[in-house]
């Protein structure tokens, strides 16, 4: 939530009265929501902090910032011969940006929002090298920020010398080719995996042990038992930890 917030200022001539409008409908989701739950949803947050989550969706684990920032702007390896695929969404953004006219904030605004993004990308970066799984902790925080982070820079390059920002607005849309073409080729090769039926049967009734936390205990370790598990028993909702046998 920290980074629509600047997004929905870059997108349009703000008055004061707007931007308070729009923090407040961003704060009164989560504020519902703690509310109505009695604030349950931070309790859970914070039991499960600790806890490492059994699935590694990226293929390499981050080892330091530039792996973490390389996966969180592409997530996937796209397909070889893709720069062929980005010729057109580079030259697009080359050539809508020179039409492009500006109706958005003063370029002091999005500088304070470069800075503020600035404080979120190393403040993102330390929590995920902090996390039990920083391989999945960079696959969320990815697709929670990505599409921000094209907003954000695209309304950047249409307010910086067009020196820089026609270079910048092809690169914007240039990678967020790569990124949808990477997302659109792992989706292609891991849905054989969901479609099979699995030949055989996880156990997948919740349990509770001694401490009286809701356990989903596998007997199998593969994508599809984990899948098929999680599916039939309903853990998240129920707050269950699957675990393997």
């Amino acid at each position: 939530m920290p980074l629509y917030f600047p997004c929905i200022v870059a997108l349009g001539t703000q008055t004061s009265r707007r931007i308070a409008a729009a923090a407040a409908g961003l704060a009164a989701g989560p504020a519902l929501i703690l509310v109505l739950s009695r604030f349950g949803a931070v309790e859970y947050v914070l039991s499960k902090a600790g806890q490492g989550p059994r699935w590694w969706p990226l293929p390499e684990d981050p080892q330091n910032v530039a792996d973490v920032w390389r996966a969180v702007i592409l997530q996937f390896p796209p397909p070889r011969l893709t720069p062929l695929l980005i010729i057109p969404a580079v030259w697009f953004g080359w050539r809508v940006y020179s039409s492009t006219t500006s109706s958005g904030p003063p370029r002091f605004v999005l500088l304070c929002e470069m800075a503020a993004l600035a404080a979120l990308v190393a403040a993102w970066s330390w929590l995920i090298l902090q996390a039990p799984n920083a391989n999945y902790a960079t696959f969320k925080i990815g697709g929670w920020i990505g599409p921000g982070l094209v907003i954000l820079a695209w309304q950047f390059a249409r307010r910086v010398n067009p020196f820089v920002g026609k270079p910048l607005a092809a690169a914007v849309l240039g990678l967020a080719m790569l990124r949808s073409l990477g997302m659109a080729a792992n989706v292609a090769s891991v849905v054989p995996d969901y479609a099979r039926s699995p030949a055989y049967a996880p156990s997948s009734q919740p349990a509770q042990d001694s401490d009286g936390r809701c356990n989903v205990v596998l007997t199998s370790t593969q994508q599809e038992a984990v899948a098929a598990a999680i599916a039939s028993s309903a853990a998240p909702a129920r707050s269950c930890d699957v675990i393997s046998a």
